[in-house]
């Protein structure tokens, strides 16, 4: 029985020794990490923001100062959240008047800030029960979608579709008929789910979906976060993977994509907010972006304004757009 409990015994300290290093490389990474060596910032990165900006909830003069502070702070994208859609298509939340102001007040202090109506399509996947395969479903909400930005002054929508399954055609013809409603000029924009390679390949979206998707968009920024990652290595290393299919899938096509990273904390079981954060993320997309940076990558998009503390904001400045350290 040596031999057996000598070879029990050795694998037992096997098996403590890489739990051992994986604990390490959890509490440790990245800062033990070799440092990406390049900035890649453009200054043409998003946030997503509260619904609060869109009802109204803010004065004029909030408004000017965030302006202000977003484009200082190279924010070329705001989406701001005018909630979701109601099973027939129209807006659940249909403010019009503070939507104008909203968009005049913010457009008088920051004019180079896109200012986009980040507008939720929950399915019976998602969260509500609209139907895409109706087709006066899609006419409403494209209709809805025009009144934002004809009458209320966006400058363009972005569909977030959720839970969109790859190869869904009913959403490409919702981009096909926002398209033709809205005219060439408009601006529209997908936010896109988080997909896997193997063993986990199936979830999310396939490099042709994301391509015909991107055919009918401007600008597509993936979701990279609830992807049920529990350790920031793996976290970092599917952020890589996720840029470099964007870039792959993009190739080639006018679409630009942003890769949107996390600021928030504990939330659903797929986000663990130790390994799913900003200088975890950012780390990552640069170290992604040394060896090629796509024509089709714009920026990193932060989610969102109301989980972004100062701290976090620091992070951003420093370690993605390569400014130096401020007290404050």
């Amino acid at each position: 029985m040596k031999g057996p409990a000598k070879r029990s015994r050795k694998a037992w300290l096997t098996l403590a020794c890489f739990l051992a290093v994986v604990v390490f490389d959890y509490a440790t990474y990245p800062f033990l990490a070799s440092k990406p060596s390049g900035h890649f910032d453009k200054g043409t990165n998003g946030i997503w923001l509260r619904y609060p900006w869109y009802f109204g909830g803010h004065s004029d003069l909030e408004t000017a100062v965030l302006a202000d502070r977003l484009q200082r702070d190279g924010i070329r994208y705001a989406f701001f959240h005018v909630r979701d859609a109601r099973p027939d298509g129209s807006l659940r939340y249909p403010k019009w008047q503070e939507a104008s102001r909203l968009n005049r007040v913010f457009s008088g202090a920051s004019p180079s800030i896109r200012r986009i109506a980040w507008f939720y399509v929950g399915n019976k996947n998602g969260r509500g029960a609209v139907a895409l395969s109706n087709i006066s479903v899609r006419n409403k909400l494209v209709s809805e979608a025009k009144r934002l930005i004809d009458g209320a002054g966006f400058e363009g929508v972005q569909w977030d579709y959720e839970i969109c399954p790859d190869g869904d055609r009913d959403f490409l013809a919702l981009l096909d008929e926002s398209r033709i409603s809205l005219g060439a000029k408009a601006w529209i924009g997908a936010a896109i789910p988080t997909s896997y390679r193997w063993p986990l390949a199936g979830f999310g979206w396939s490099e042709e979906y994301i391509r015909q998707v991107g055919r009918r968009c401007n600008q597509v920024s993936v979701m990279t976060y609830d992807t049920g990652m529990r350790h920031p290595r793996l976290f970092a290393m599917h952020a890589q993977n996720q840029l470099r299919e964007l870039a792959n899938a993009l190739d080639g096509l006018s679409c630009t994509f942003l890769s949107g990273l996390p600021t928030y904390g504990s939330g659903f079981l797929s986000h663990d907010p130790r390994s799913e954060r900003l200088d975890v993320g950012i780390h990552a997309v640069r170290g992604a972006l040394e060896s090629r940076v796509p024509a089709a990558f714009e920026g990193i998009a932060l989610f969102a304004d109301y989980t972004t503390d100062e701290g976090e904001w620091a992070t951003y400045r420093h370690d993605w757009r390569g400014l130096p350290n401020r007290s404050h």
